[in-house]
């Protein structure tokens, strides 16, 4: 085990390498504190102590616009002034921000007047802040220990991230699923009641000896496991994705990662389509793999006989269903009709609980806003998690 954990820390270190070097930029130089307007912003110059410095607090005007242009639709590339005057409603939109950059250095390097795509005038944007080395190896172990955290604001910006780095990002959930899946292969054969459920249900001579059948396993559930991974990306093709799109969200669906190539994460697609084919392997990935061997031996009852599987799908099932009755209730989801509304509670009650309780963490609504009752079952699903022997329960 301790080369298991020298390997996982070497990993972690090597994984965090194509972030720092590609100088990925991960979140705006600017925060907002709306109790008291005081932002902070980061001094890239400073070398000692901390990077965000509080300056004095911003009028209404001010806040206002500044607020437009941080949360702007469009992430790192900012705003055009008109937009801001739109938005924000005031005139001098353009004055209030070219007065904040004359009035302090940190101001000046973090308000940027030019479009980064040099594709238009009048035009507004933020310096963003780049990946430290904790960074970088917090989103590194975050993908190969398939928890999904990320440090990255803005993925749609490829001059942010580039689809290289995206690609990268969603292998490591990839690896550190097969690492998950082949760990469990290990594990279980060390102990007398591991190697016998390995001797019941593995096939080969019963002569082979313990690491010879571990071996045999690994490789078995090594190859279910990618198999799945191609499927799901092929599926998501005919879907209408592109091939990145589709390998990165079939990497993140079955190691149950969740690591997205958009900030809107699945609800990005805006498919029924595309959110049952991942619901489904969401509920496969959090499957025990001895299962789902078993069912292409066409053993399928034993399948249905587990204990555990039946528990898992049971939870799902009601889970789903309070949802949608709650979501109902207190209008979660607003549709014309009412067989709308049922349509729209079960596609994303359903998404939102099998992406919960198999801790992918993919979403495809804003299930914040939902009543108070359905968000306390979804945190409670949060320490459920998927069946033993699978990339969700490990």
């Amino acid at each position: 085990m301790a080369v298991v954990g020298l390997s996982w820390v070497l990993a972690t270190v090597l994984g965090a390498l194509p972030f720092i070097f590609a100088g990925v930029d991960r979140s705006p130089s600017i925060r907002l504190d709306e109790e008291n307007n005081a932002p902070l912003v980061y001094d890239f110059d400073s070398f000692f102590g901390s990077h965000w410095i509080e300056l004095e607090p911003l009028d209404p005007v001010q806040f206002e616009v500044i607020s437009r242009l941080v949360d702007s639709p469009l992430g790192a590339r900012g705003r055009s002034i008109p937009d801001l005057i739109k938005e924000s409603r005031y005139p001098n939109a353009g004055e209030v921000l070219g007065k904040l950059a004359t009035s302090n250095s940190l101001w000046e390097e973090v308000l940027i007047f030019e479009d980064p795509l040099k594709e238009e005038k009048d035009w507004v944007c933020l310096k963003w802040v780049r990946m430290t080395i904790a960074d970088a190896l917090f989103e590194s172990q975050s993908g190969f220990s398939t928890t999904g955290a990320t440090v990255i604001s803005d993925l749609e910006n490829p001059r942010l991230v580039p689809h290289c780095i995206l690609f990268w990002r969603s292998s490591t959930h990839f690896l550190g699923g097969l690492g998950i899946i082949v760990l469990f292969v290990v594990v279980l054969g060390q102990g007398s009641a591991g190697k016998a459920l390995m001797r019941a249900e593995m096939p080969g001579p019963t002569k082979d000896g313990a690491m010879a059948r571990m071996q045999q396993s690994a490789w078995l559930f090594a190859g279910i496991y990618c198999a799945l991974n191609f499927v799901l990306a092929v599926i998501l093709m005919c879907l209408g994705l592109t091939t990145f799109d589709a390998f990165c969200h079939a990497f993140g669906t079955m190691a149950t990662g969740g690591f997205s190539t958009y900030n809107g994460s699945v609800g990005s697609f805006q498919s029924a389509a595309i959110d049952y084919t991942i619901i489904l392997f969401m509920i496969l990935a959090g499957t025990n793999f001895t299962l789902l061997y078993l069912c292409l031996l066409r053993q399928p009852g034993k399948l249905l006989a587990d204990v555990e599987w039946r528990t898992y799908m049971g939870i799902i099932l009601v889970v789903t269903g309070l949802v949608m009755c709650f979501g109902i209730a207190n209008n979660d989801f607003p549709a014309e009709t009412f067989a709308e509304k049922v349509s729209d509670s079960f596609r994303y009650g359903l998404f939102q609980v099998v992406a919960i309780v198999t801790t992918t963490g993919y979403g495809t609504h804003d299930f914040d806003a939902w009543n108070h009752c359905a968000r306390g079952m979804l945190f409670a699903l949060m320490f459920v998690g998927g069946c033993a022997g699978s990339t969700g329960g490990g």
